[in-house]
């Protein structure tokens, strides 16, 4: 027995769009192959990021949930914001690109759209926005590289600008001690490939070992955050 969709208008709903709600007839085929498939699935999971995140700022403004919760839940949602976006096919960069997306699939999300352009939670302060600001583009530098990795593009003259503005970031984010291995382990990657040709490759065992570095720094990332 089909399951009813949670959010009607959403991708995957056959009456996405047109503002109609579910009927439970049918589901209409929406896509011609898994790379079809895959697209809409990506734009589903920003949409319920989307409809998440409205819902924690209507509750946070009718006082029904902690400062603290509140903080954290935001923080992890504008996160997983990030990453959603540069994935979902032909999203145009910036605030435009969601509005329109927000338009495209009927969503009243106000509130979420505040939080999106204001890019931090409520109430923290400004220094520690722009720590949080800084967290968040190493998140996203991480699956760049990744995503480089993955399309065999490991020459010298792709990864190290990715490494070095993930050094940045995380020198720009206050709130993390002196010792945090992660930079240590930055550093040495750019120190063993920074003299090397813009056209020489990682080697595979590099590779491998970069990723596990990359998941390494994501992990402990989160856990002093």
């Amino acid at each position: 027995m089909a399951m009813p969709n949670p959010f009607p208008g959403a991708p995957g709903d056959p009456n996405a769009g047109t503002g109609a709600p579910s009927t439970g007839q049918p589901a209409i085929k929406l896509f011609r192959s898994n790379r079809d498939r895959e697209e809409l699935e990506r734009a589903g999971a920003l949409y319920a990021i989307i409809v998440a995140l409205d819902a924690l700022e209507e509750a946070y403004i009718s006082d029904m949930i902690s400062d603290r919760d509140y903080s954290s839940t935001c923080r992890q949602l504008l996160s997983q914001y990030q990453v959603a976006r540069q994935v979902v096919a032909g999203l145009e960069d910036g605030m435009p690109g969601v509005r329109n997306f927000c338009q495209q699939y009927g969503l009243e999300c106000r509130a979420a759209l505040i939080r999106l352009e204001a890019g931090i939670p409520a109430g923290v302060a400004v220094s520690s926005g722009k720590s949080f600001t800084h967290a968040i583009n190493v998140g996203k530098d991480i699956v760049t590289l990744n995503d480089y990795l993955d399309l065999q593009m490991r020459s010298t003259d792709n990864v190290l600008p990715l490494l070095n503005q993930i050094l940045g970031h995380l020198e720009g984010i206050e709130h993390l001690p002196v010792n945090f291995q992660g930079k240590a382990v930055i550093r040495n990657w750019i120190g063993q490939i920074h003299n090397r040709p813009a056209y020489e490759e990682l080697a595979d065992h590099e590779v491998r070992q970069l990723r596990f570095d990359l998941s390494q720094l994501s992990h402990s990332l989160n856990s002093v955050q």
